[in-house]
């Protein structure tokens, strides 16, 4: 999206991106056809997606949660799955240690190779940390709706 460009043209980049999301009503249980993906991989972002995991599954919204593999020790990472309750990730991107630029490198590089696999309409990300960098260049690059909590 053009941010240097006049809050009309922002407007109509993101309403040209909303368009692309197939409309849907998500009433009782007919379900929804959206497909959104939440990207998390540290301790802030797996207690963000909580609340949002089980919004829109009580809305028939089919989602899914990708682990980064940031935080990769059980008392920071697959802990905070058992206690609320998350379904474990799709899939986990084991970016694991390493310096910033080499760990959102992989998360960029892997990251890419599932969204080709799982093609979500929408991609979530959360928070301020090397996955949610990696995850929003990644996903604007491809055009998916990105959406940042």
């Amino acid at each position: 999206m053009n941010r240097k460009a006049g809050s009309s043209t922002v407007y109509s980049e993101a309403q040209n991106r909303l368009s692309r999301i197939p409309y849907t009503t998500c009433v009782g249980d007919v379900g929804c056809s959206i497909f959104v993906v939440s990207l998390v991989g540290a301790r802030p972002q797996f207690v963000k997606v909580a609340p949002v995991h089980f919004e829109l599954s009580a809305r028939g919204i089919r989602h899914e949660i990708i682990h980064s593999g940031q935080h990769y020790d059980d008392r920071l990472s697959a802990d905070f799955f058992d206690v609320f309750g998350l379904p474990k990730p799709r899939t986990n991107l084991l970016a694991g240690a390493g310096k910033h630029a080499e760990q959102t490198a992989k998360i960029m590089v892997r990251l890419d190779d599932a969204l080709d696999d799982l093609r979500p309409d929408v991609v979530l990300l959360y928070g301020d940390t090397n996955t949610t960098l990696a995850g929003a260049v990644v996903a604007g690059k491809r055009a998916e709706f990105v959406v940042h909590i």
